[in-house]
């Protein structure tokens, strides 16, 4: 399975990739769902079901050589089949289809527990099982979990190739030419490239810079770090966060943040919390405990001795000294 972690919306790489002019398709895609099982009931149920959800084309069938006529001729993102049918069973048929769609997800439905079956099942990849005692809401959530986790995929393979491109096109010659690369080919060298890149491309924005100094790259990476953290103060901002958000391991991370702000991360973040900590003892009636909470401190007294450190006085003493005039 491709790594979770690189996928998702708008972050630091996908940021970095979009100024560069590298276009993602963010449309929802709509998938195909096969759904096979010999009792005609339950095989258009499962269809009416399905049929409300609006990312899924529906098709269903009623055995085996139907679902494999369908196949011949469509493509199949999800197959949820019944394990248990005359002639060709379910194992069968979906080894039948992958000769066809070998990256379909198949769900396994079944009305009885069979180990063997479950076994044999579980030593292909990309398989789910589901018996149909656990009712209808159980489908209904494994084939949404489908959806999603193809949607994930989908962005990643994307990402992927992005990358790779942005890469190649950086090296001149291509290191990473080939058509299907994986997360550890470009995190080999983009950790690398992107420090090179930040520190030698040229500014083409007419944009002001809003750190002075800074070409584009740097800026980027600096405002969505730096936006992640004013928009948290009251979450987790631990080093493993942040780097996760932007898809850098820790030290690394720590090191380049440094580099280009000449501060280190936790000196910014106790700058914003301190910031938030006064607009808030002075234009709010909130308790201090409440606005430790608000800025990321579980104890009060914790925050009055950082307020202390910092300001020279105690929240409520400095809430009461703004407050005189």
């Amino acid at each position: 399975m491709l790594g979770s972690k690189f996928i998702g919306g708008t972050n630091g790489y996908n940021v970095y990739l979009l100024r560069r002019g590298v276009k993602f398709n963010m449309e929802m895609q709509k998938y195909v769902l096969l759904i096979c099982d010999d009792e005609h009931i339950i095989s258009n149920r499962l269809k009416r079901v399905f049929e409300q959800n609006d990312r899924l084309s529906v098709h269903n069938t009623y055995n085996a050589y139907e679902a494999l006529d369908y196949v011949r001729s469509h493509a199949v993102d999800i197959a949820l089949l019944d394990i248990s049918m005359p002639k060709i069973d379910g194992l069968q048929l979906m080894r039948l289809i992958r000769e066809i769609c070998p990256e379909m997800l198949v769900v396994f439905l079944t009305g009885f527990k069979n180990f063997e079956h479950v076994y044999e099942a579980f030593q292909e990849e990309r398989v789910r099982y589901i018996l149909k005692s656990d009712g209808e809401d159980s489908i209904k959530q494994t084939i949404v979990s489908c959806v999603d986790w193809l949607d994930k995929e989908r962005n990643t393979k994307q990402w992927l190739k992005k990358t790779t491109a942005l890469l190649d096109k950086h090296n001149g010659k291509s290191e990473l030419s080939y058509e299907n690369p994986t997360i550890e080919d470009i995190l080999e060298r983009f950790e690398t490239l992107l420090w090179e890149l930040m520190q030698t491309e040229q500014t083409q924005d007419t944009e002001p810079c809003v750190l002075p100094g800074l070409n584009n790259s740097s800026r980027e990476f600096i405002l969505t770090v730096n936006k992640y953290i004013e928009e948290n103060l009251d979450g987790d901002l631990s080093l493993s966060t942040l780097a996760g958000h932007v898809f850098l391991n820790r030290s690394y991370f720590s090191r380049l943040y440094k580099q280009i702000t000449g501060i280190n991360l936790s000196s910014y973040i106790n700058e914003k919390r301190l910031e938030k900590a006064k607009r808030l003892l002075t234009s709010t009636d909130n308790m201090v405990y409440d606005i430790a909470l608000q800025i990321g401190f579980d104890s009060q007294s914790y925050f009055t001795v950082f307020f202390k450190k910092a300001v020279g006085m105690s929240p409520q003493a400095y809430r009461n000294e703004s407050r005189k005039g």
